[in-house]
Formats: C-alpha cells, sequence, structure tokens
C-alpha cells in the first residue's frame, strides 16, 4: 500500500476593518475542490490572525509645481506612529487637474516621521 501526501495551497485576501481592535482572532476559511465539474466536500480550516495597530496618519502638501511641465511634485509625511508597508497614494479624478499616465503613485515602505516625494 502506498502512503500518499496530498498538500495544497489555497490562496486567499483577508480585509480587515478599519475600526478592528488590536489582539488575536480566530479565522475560518471554508474551501472545496472542483474535479471534473463536480464539487467535492467542504472544507474547514481554523487560522489565527493577529491584528496589531493598523492605523497610519499622514500629511500631503505641494512641495513643487512647475509651470513649464505641468508637473506637480507632492511631499508626504508619515505622522503616525507605525511604520508602513505598501503605500501607494492614488489621484482623485478632478477638474483642476489633467494627469497623463496612472492616477496612482506607489510609494511602498514609509517610516513613522520619514517623508518622500511623488510626481505627477
Amino acid at each position: 500500500m502506498s502512503n500518499y501526501n496530498s498538500n495544497v495551497i489555497v490562496p486567499f485576501k483577508v480585509r480587515i476593518n478599519e475600526s478592528s481592535l488590536d489582539g488575536a482572532n480566530e479565522i475560518w476559511v471554508k474551501y472545496a475542490y472542483d474535479y471534473n465539474g463536480v464539487k467535492s466536500s467542504y472544507f474547514l480550516k481554523e487560522f489565527n490572525l493577529a491584528i496589531n495597530n493598523t492605523k497610519a496618519d499622514f500629511e500631503v502638501s505641494i512641495k513643487n509645481y512647475d509651470f513649464k511641465t505641468g508637473i506637480v511634485t507632492f511631499e508626504i509625511v508619515n505622522i503616525g506612529k507605525n511604520d508602513v508597508e505598501g503605500l501607494t497614494v492614488d489621484l482623485l479624478k478632478q477638474d483642476a487637474f489633467d494627469v497623463k499616465g496612472s492616477m496612482r503613485a506607489i510609494i511602498g515602505s514609509l517610516s513613522s516621521n520619514d517623508d518622500t516625494s511623488f510626481t505627477f
């Protein structure tokens, strides 16, 4: 008799409500696989999810505007007490700005009390 071992990687995303409290939380994931158009039984898996102060705060100001090129440079400062990873800035569509290119600037990581700039 063969000893088979099956492993499955199931990608999923978890959205954290901005009013969530810090601490350990249990989440349950329900999943099933599809074998030739027939779904198998559902599986339940419990995960422990730790939430550690996800709140951040920023100040954004115009650092420079070049009238000849129409390029505006913004400065952003992380005034919160937490470091931030994966920070993006979206410029909402408005009459005052006509953006050529992406309406999103990818900042990346920004430590507490650090600043950086981005342009549109």
